[in-house]
Formats: structure tokens, sequence, C-alpha cells
């Protein structure tokens, strides 16, 4: 085998790179597209948009309840939604951290964080059974596995913790990923796929960096109360797309999003560079990538 390179990632991306961008309808479009041969369905939402807010909802009943897709979209009234992170089918216990408006409502320790802090998302990974500090984000939504990083097609599950034999077969699949142009990609493919197929599709899509999302019965899309892919079980998270503030701060008042919450403040984070020319030596990721030959 050949001498094995690291390359190391930034895994971030700052928002609001456009000025003067307002929230309307096109800050978040659906649309049914044909990828590699596979139908694929593509909500694309654009992160230059100060009005848009990205979070996570927890079921009606709290951490260790479930709830209908259907139910859980009136209820909360995102503009778009998408499964959130795996979970346990008989505890009903997400697998991966997280947090909702700066507070920590689960702790599951697996998978690598998306996590927003004002007008930045970044990709942080997680070292399997230790508890990450979360402090300085708004929302964060541990998922996996990795499907491109920085541009590369990587996926390897067991690195990140995940042990269910059901990541490796052919299922339903969502995932999510950001282009170099600060576009969030919420990505479904309803046809039974293997996660190398979903890395090349987003890829494919143009997503610098992808996740993979809880998928199988749980692969859920919606827009504006649209139902794009139902999934055939009750959900325990999802993500949410916000394009109008008062939405966001509405459900945040009424605890919809996460009962009993009490929202913490969130202190910005220190730039570290910009969404096109991340810092070259950031230390918050890592691939290793073995020469063909």
């Amino acid at each position: 085998m050949g001498v094995r390179r690291t390359v190391r990632l930034a895994g971030i991306m700052l928002l609001g790179l456009l000025p003067g961008v307002h929230a309307d309808r096109s800050s978040v479009v659906y649309e049914r597209k044909v990828i590699l041969g596979l139908p694929v369905n593509v909500i694309t939402v654009n992160l230059n948009d100060p009005d848009v807010c990205v979070t996570a909802a927890i079921a009606k009943g709290g951490i260790g309840t479930s709830e209908d897709f259907k139910s859980l979209i009136n209820r909360v009234h995102p503009a778009a939604a998408i499964t959130g992170t795996f979970f346990d089918t008989r505890s009903l216990l997400p697998v991966g951290d997280i947090v909702v408006a700066g507070q920590q409502v689960h702790q599951g320790m697996v998978g690598t964080g998306v996590a927003f802090s004002g007008n930045r998302i970044e990709f942080v990974p997680l070292s399997t059974g230790r508890k990450e500090d979360w402090a300085p984000y708004e929302m964060v939504l541990c998922a996996g596995p990795w499907l491109v990083k920085n541009g590369i097609r990587t996926v390897r599950p067991w690195a990140e913790g995940f042990h269910d034999r059901s990541l490796y077969a052919r299922r339903p699949r969502a995932a999510i990923g950001l282009t170099k142009y600060n576009k969030l990609l919420l990505v479904t493919i309803d046809r039974p796929v293997y996660y190398t197929h979903v890395s090349k599709v987003m890829k494919a899509l143009g997503a610098v960096n992808a996740l993979g999302m809880d998928g199988g019965s749980s692969t859920a899309l919606s827009i504006r109360g649209r139902i794009i892919s139902k999934p055939s079980r009750r959900l325990t998270n999802v993500l949410l797309v916000y394009d109008k503030p008062q939405a966001y701060e509405r459900a945040i008042a009424r605890n919809r999003l996460v009962p009993n919450l009490r929202r913490k403040p969130v202190a910005p984070l220190a730039p570290l560079g910009d969404a096109l020319h991340p810092p070259v030596n950031s230390p918050l990721m890592e691939v290793f990538i073995e020469p063909a030959g």
C-alpha cells in the first residue's frame, strides 16, 4: 500500500456572504431530479439569506417519545424539514447529541455534529464516547455517516461509532449537504440504495461536505407543509428550516420545538475563515487517503 497522506479540513462555512439578501420563497426551493440514474428529492436552502434559520425539533412528548411526521410538521410549521438523527427503536432515544436554541436537550455522543451559531455552520467530528462542549452553538444535530468531506467522497460508518448493520444495506436514504456557495441541501432517495450511492449523488449535486441522516423507514422530507418523502414509522427528531424569523421565534416561545425549553444566550464564535477559503490547517477533522497502486 502507498504511504497515507493526511488532508486536514476546515469543515466551516460562513453564512451571509451576500449582503442585502432578504427572505422570500426562493430561499427554500424543492426540485425532483434524476442524478446518476436515481430519482432524487432535493430542497435547496439559501444560507446567504440572513432570515433563514436552521434548527431541530423533537417529538411532542419529549426525549424518549415519537410523533407522526405530519403531526410534527403541522405543529412546528417550518418551511422545510428532513429526518434527524438515528434513534433506538425500543427506547426511542436518539443516538446523537441534540442542541436547540443553545440548550442541549439530549446527549448521544455518536456521529458528526452539524453545528450552527449565528451566521456560521460547522461540521464537528466527535470522539466516540466523549462528551462535547456545545456551549458556543445555537443548534447542533449529530448524525452521519460522512458522505463527502471537503469534496472527497468517504463512507466509513464504523469510524464514527455507528454499528447498525442496516447502514451497510440498501435502504431509502436521507442526507444533508453544503455547497461552496453556501447552499444547504436536504436530500432524500426513496428507492433503496447503498450509502456509497448517496455519496455519489451528494457530490454530483455540488456538496463540499455531506452527512447521512436517519433513513430506511424513517426517511422523511417536507416543503411548506407538503410531505415529499413519507416515513412509515413515527419519528423522534427532525431538522427544520425556517425562512421567516417570526415563525422560528414563535415556535420557540410556544415550546413547540422542545417541551419546556429554556433558551440560553450563545456567544459569537471567533472568525476562522470564509466559505470559499477555509483555514488550511484547521484541526477540526482529518481524512486519510491511500493512493491507488
